[in-house]
């Protein structure tokens, strides 16, 4: 049986961390341990452009943290320069800074194009169970 490794079919594996933000991160882990894990959740599910549409809520149910020390941390990452948020509709986007993790072909560019890894939680799903 033959396997087919197209670009489609690749799983990410790893993510690069910029040698050079190493000590960004470490300093990150002992200046806010709770924005780092919040970061690392992103790094986690973000896609192979390095970008996730994650809801707060999501994310408070992944770190078992609060609202607000979700958006504490969040405003940490954004105000070191680890994450940027944009906005579309109500949902934001979280792209992480290239120059400190790395994915092939993030940051060759002036403009970023991407799709997104969407994690939403159960309460955000919103669909009823169906009987049969």
């Amino acid at each position: 049986m033959k396997t087919n490794y197209s670009n489609s079919n690749k799983k990410r594996l790893f993510v690069k961390l910029m040698k050079e933000s190493e000590v960004g991160e470490l300093s990150l882990i002992s200046a806010n341990p709770k924005a780092y894990l919040v970061f690392r959740i992103l790094v986690r599910y973000m896609n192979d452009h390095g970008a996730v549409i994650i809801s707060q809520t999501a994310l408070c149910g992944i770190l078992n943290q609060s609202l607000s020390t979700v958006n504490r941390s969040i405003s940490f990452l954004k105000k070191k320069k680890f994450v940027n948020v944009a906005k579309t509709g109500s949902s934001n986007i979280y792209y992480i800074n290239s120059n400190i993790i790395n994915v092939d072909g993030i940051g060759k560019g002036r403009y970023g194009t991407f799709t997104s890894a969407v994690v939403l939680c159960d309460s955000e799903l919103n669909i009823s169970k169906v009987s049969l």
